[in-house]
C-alpha cells in the first residue's frame, strides 16, 4: 500500500478548514452579511493555506461586534490551525475594517483576554468541542 502522504495532509486540512467554516458561520454569521460571509470563508482558506490576501480585498465590516470579539476570533483561528498568534495579526487587519488602523502591537497584546466570556466571541481552546456544546 502506497500512501500518499501530501494527499492526507490535504485531506486533513481540508476537514479542519470545514469544521472551522461551520464555527465561523455560527461565531460572525449574525453579525456579517451573506456577501462578506463568503468573502471571509475564502479569506481563512488562504489563510489556511499560507497565501497572502489580494492587496485590494474588500474588508468586512461586521455589525455589533466589538474589537476584542475579532482579536479572539484571530487568536482561536491561529490556535486551531496551530500557528503563531502573532502571525494572524495583519491578516486581521487585513480582513476587518475596524481593525485596520490598530497598531499592530496593541492587536498582538490582546489577542487572548482572560476575561474573554464577557465578549460575543470568546477565546476557544476546542473549537469541535465548543461546536457541540454550543449547538448540541
Amino acid at each position: 500500500v502506497v500512501i500518499n502522504w501530501k494527499e492526507l495532509r490535504e485531506k486533513e486540512l481540508q476537514a479542519k478548514f470545514n469544521i472551522f467554516i461551520e464555527y465561523t458561520h455560527y461565531a460572525l454569521g449574525p453579525y456579517v452579511n451573506a456577501v462578506e460571509l463568503a468573502r471571509l470563508d475564502e479569506f481563512i482558506e488562504l489563510y489556511v493555506h499560507n497565501v497572502e490576501l489580494p492587496q485590494d480585498n474588500t474588508t468586512i465590516t461586521p455589525e455589533r461586534l466589538k474589537n476584542p470579539d475579532l482579536f479572539h476570533f484571530g487568536w482561536n483561528m491561529a490556535h486551531y490551525f496551530e500557528r503563531e498568534k502573532k502571525d494572524v495579526v495583519q491578516w486581521l487587519q487585513k480582513v476587518f475594517t475596524p481593525l485596520a488602523d490598530l497598531e499592530y502591537s496593541y492587536i498582538k497584546g490582546k489577542l487572548h483576554d482572560l476575561q474573554t466570556r464577557k465578549y460575543i466571541i470568546p477565546n476557544i481552546d476546542d473549537i469541535p468541542k465548543y461546536i457541540t456544546e454550543t449547538e448540541g
